[in-house]
């Protein structure tokens, strides 16, 4: 409940591209983990799953820095770390 409140508020500290974008990885690495635990009887660590949702967040970010949307969306992820 936490996370689609979060997703859906209107808070000027962390923008609605950066909160769906991070929504996005996150979402993409649960399932990804759960697929690994079931099907290759293999876990990752609670910190290598927050490396890659941070370095999922920063690719998106990079790819279309040229976009007005997401020209200062680097500089606020990066406040976060």
């Amino acid at each position: 409940m936490a996370f689609s409140s979060w997703l859906g508020s209107r808070d000027s500290t962390c923008p609605t591209t950066l909160r769906r974008l991070v929504s996005q990885a996150t979402i993409y690495m649960i399932w990804r983990e759960r697929n690994n635990r079931l099907h290759n009887n293999i876990s990752a660590m609670p910190h290598t799953i927050y490396k890659t949702i941070d370095r999922l967040t920063r690719y998106a970010i990079l790819g279309k820095k040229k976009s007005k949307r997401f020209s200062d969306l680097m500089q606020t992820w990066l406040a976060f770390d």
